[in-house]
């Protein structure tokens, strides 16, 4: 491997093929210095930026003079400029072709369906918190309700639920209300696990 030689490269970690920029010079220990550029604050449209990649991706490598976008051929750049083990990017002609071959259909084919799947499943994530935090909100909103009318709702006949019926699958589509009335001989009992079943959501709670 050329000593003295740093090779320059502009990366946002949470782009996949930075990720893979970035694996093979630190598992190979090839010399670089990385810039950050994060996407998500649209870094990579500024006018210094545009100047090594009009196209404005990442990940760029830069070295000396020489400026490479692209990871797979950023990839194969290095595999080749540098003294790295065979396993990384094969040296005999035949199994080299099989690796391009993969990677020339892995970036119209699985990568782009791999890259839904994370979607999805970030946007799932980020629902099922919403949810958790709505109904931690309402659960503490009837404690607070509970708690002010402890003493004066004793013996008297109050409307203690609004409930929302859901559907099996939890869709939305048709939903059934109901109200149940029941009187308070002490203090109004809670009980988590009701709130906690899927197929029910407390939507409001009141006294009347």
């Amino acid at each position: 491997m050329a000593t003295g030689r740093v090779v320059e490269v502009y990366l946002d970690l949470l782009s996949q093929p930075c990720r893979a920029v970035h694996i093979l010079l630190t598992r190979t220990k090839i010399p670089h210095r990385v810039h950050s550029v994060a996407l998500r604050k649209g870094e990579h449209r500024t006018s210094e930026f545009s100047k090594l990649n009009p196209m404005q991706k990442v990940p760029v490598l830069v070295d000396g003079g020489f400026v490479l976008t692209e990871s797979d051929a950023i990839l194969k750049y290095l595999a080749t400029t540098f003294d790295i083990p065979e396993h990384w990017y094969p040296w005999q002609p035949e199994r080299r072709a099989r690796v391009d071959e993969y990677t020339a259909w892995h970036h119209s084919n699985t990568r782009p369906h791999a890259a839904k799947v994370f979607i999805l499943e970030r946007r799932r994530a980020a629902k099922t918190k919403q949810q958790q935090s709505v109904l931690t909100s309402q659960i503490t909103e009837f404690n607070l309700i509970q708690s002010n009318r402890q003493q004066s709702c004793r013996g008297t006949e109050i409307c203690i639920f609004l409930i929302k019926i859901k559907t099996h699958k939890g869709k939305t589509n048709k939903h059934e209300t109901k109200t149940k009335k029941a009187k308070i001989a002490a203090a109004l009992p809670l009980s988590l696990d009701f709130f906690l079943t899927r197929n029910l959501k407390l939507k409001r709670c009141f006294p009347i």
